[in-house]
């Protein structure tokens, strides 16, 4: 394959695992090792569903945990749920 100057070769790899597959790793490490991954405190994401501000929920949880906005969504529902939100 000749790459001429104003051409980019694009790589065709996909990655070998997503992010679900590495933190399970990861967790499966802490165990093994005997140490914690701390868990943040989501008062402040439980109080902004409280007050009925789910986007600004969501956005906290984002800040506090690093999560993709569909991973942010999908937890703050289900701590909705939790607290019968």
């Amino acid at each position: 394959m000749t790459i001429t100057a104003g051409q980019r070769r694009r790589s065709t790899m996909k990655p070998l695992c997503g992010k679900p597959v590495l933190e399970r790793q990861v967790q499966a490490l802490n165990q093994h090792l005997g140490t914690d991954s701390p868990q943040p405190d989501l008062a402040s994401v439980v109080d902004h569903l409280r007050e009925g501000r789910k986007i600004y929920a969501i956005q906290e949880y984002r800040a506090l945990t690093g999560a993709d906005l569909r991973e942010a969504a999908g937890a703050v529902e289900q701590l909705a749920r939790e607290h019968g939100l």
